[in-house]
């Protein structure tokens, strides 16, 4: 469903502009970390609000 997969793309970009800059010590985006949860999920065959979950653990939010 188009509103199911805006709901990834949202969280997605929610994600990647609240980490925008951050690195790990390794020097690696913080931001990938959230983004291969989500890519384990999907590939998965997790529910698309699943997978747009994957992404909102990085984000700081409740």
């Amino acid at each position: 469903m188009i509103t199911s997969w805006n709901t990834v793309v949202n969280a997605a970009s929610l994600a990647a502009s609240l980490h925008d800059g951050q690195v790990r010590k390794d020097g690696t985006p913080y931001f990938q970390h959230p983004a291969r949860v989500a890519t384990i999920l999907a590939r998965a065959g997790a529910e698309d609000d699943l997978v747009a979950a994957g992404y909102l653990p990085a984000t700081g939010l409740p």
